[in-house]
């Protein structure tokens, strides 16, 4: 922060030449996105605490390799050299982790290129333990090249909410499918099990609801369908013979 003096008024303006507020002024939608937000990141938290804790033990692993040369006096110039790069590696790490956790509190990002598979193999990474501890195993196949141009903290942040909402109504031993596929002109993301999304609510019905609770469910379905029609793309739940049904999110693909 930085301090700047107005010698006329004799007044101190706290700048910080990095953080520019967004929140001029709330809409529903960035209620809706608010609530949904505090939701996730509710859900989340472990997972977030875990992620946080395994970067900064290599961070403490890159100190005591440079604490165990400094006790060598230095005899082994090597040894030094990949403590250090250790450490660099370790704090980039961490500080790349914090920053994303802060960035979830962003109502929208700017956009950019997507690699729909590879922030897919990030959610499942970042969602494993849970998975894990549920008995829920996470199958990913399809196209490793599908790529959009979307905000991707909110992006991630959706289908972070909807692979966890999967994983939270499995039962022990089941199997999440995501495939990922281009459909005409959007990214396609299927996601297959067991479970039975039921019907997805539209934002307007669920704020003219008069339940005094709203389910974790619906606002997880219903903010996805929300910013994904609002850019374009939508999700879908096709309904088979069975209580099983099959989960399509869509977003445009970048034109080419």
């Amino acid at each position: 922060m930085i301090g700047i003096c107005d010698r006329a008024c004799k007044q101190v303006v706290l700048v910080n030449l990095h953080v520019e507020s967004k929140a001029q002024g709330w809409h529903i939608d960035d209620i809706f996105d608010a609530a949904l937000q505090t939701l996730i990141n509710d859900r989340c938290r472990h997972a977030y605490v875990h992620d946080i804790r395994g970067r900064l033990q290599a961070v403490y692993s890159s100190f005591e390799l440079l604490a165990r040369s400094a006790r060598q006096g230095a005899a082994d110039p090597t040894l030094i050299d990949n403590a250090s790069a250790l450490a660099k590696r370790a704090l980039a790490s961490h500080e790349r982790v914090v920053l994303e956790i802060v960035n979830q509190t962003v109502p929208e990002d700017e956009p950019v290129v997507v690699n729909v598979a590879n922030l897919i193999d990030e959610i499942q990474q970042f969602l494993r333990n849970d998975a894990a501890s549920r008995d829920v195993r996470i199958v990913v196949r399809g196209d490793k090249n599908v790529q959009v141009s979307a905000a991707l903290n909110k992006l991630r942040t959706l289908l972070l909410a909807l692979v966890a909402l999967s994983i939270d109504a499995l039962p022990a031993g089941a199997e999440l499918q995501i495939d990922i596929k281009r459909v005409r002109e959007d990214a396609c993301m299927e996601l297959r099990s067991e479970m039975s999304f039921g019907e997805i609510r539209s934002a307007a019905a669920l704020l003219r609801d008069q339940a005094s609770v709203v389910q974790p469910r619906d606002l997880i379905l219903t903010g996805a369908q929300h910013w994904l029609q609002k850019h374009g793309g939508g999700i879908v739940v096709d309904r088979g013979a069975t209580l099983q049904n099959v989960l399509r999110i869509y977003y445009p693909l970048i034109a080419e």
